[in-house]
């Protein structure tokens, strides 16, 4: 796999490939790394980090585009996922910077595609119809799902795609069962006059 040293902006958020995410700018490190974003255009990672802790694991983030400015400097920014990373090195300080950054490593997610089942189990969900050659790639389904930061980050620490699927089929399998049974109690609470 693809490493690379990258800056590092830790939050308690994942962002899969594909997905977008709104930020609030406001402390001066992540002012910088804004403003160095902007004028040389390069990904930047989101270690997960919880109650003090960072996991060695998160999101490889682009700019997308920055939608307000403030009078006091702050901003809201836009970006989007590119890449799953496993950390391999923290420093405090990148380069010269007041932002931190370290060695990250890249999964290949292209090339991801999901079993059989996982398909059937997401074409229930959403009351599409199953085909036989349709295939989704993992993120794609992982995105759509409104997962809380938690259960991608599990998702994003899984070793490998057969780990992933099974994390995602029990959460599907928990989102359909959810849905059967209030299309049940709908059902059963609708009275003919």
């Amino acid at each position: 796999m693809p490493t690379a040293y990258t800056p590092f902006f830790p939050l308690s958020v994942v962002v899969f490939p594909g997905e977008t995410l709104q930020l609030h700018v406001f402390e001066a490190r992540y002012r910088q790394l804004l403003s160095d974003m902007e004028e040389h255009n390069f990904p930047f990672a989101i270690p997960f980090s919880y109650k003090g802790s960072i996991a060695n694991y998160g999101s490889l983030v682009m700019l997308k585009q920055k939608t307000a400015t403030y009078k006091n400097g702050t901003s809201d920014i836009e970006i989007e996922g590119i890449g799953v990373i496993k950390i391999l090195s923290f420093d405090a300080q990148f380069r010269d910077k007041l932002y931190s950054g370290g060695e990250i490593e890249i999964e290949n997610t292209e090339t991801m595609v999901v079993d059989k089942q996982l398909n059937q189990l997401y074409c229930l969900l959403n009351d599409f119809e199953f085909f036989e050659h349709e295939q989704f790639l993992f993120y794609d389904i992982a995105k759509k799902l409104k997962l809380n930061a938690i259960d991608k980050l599990k998702i994003i620490s899984a070793v490998d795609i057969e780990n992933k699927e099974k994390i995602l089929k029990n959460i599907l399998l928990v989102e359909i069962a959810l849905k059967q049974q209030e299309k049940s109690i709908t059902r059963d609470n609708i009275h003919w006059n």
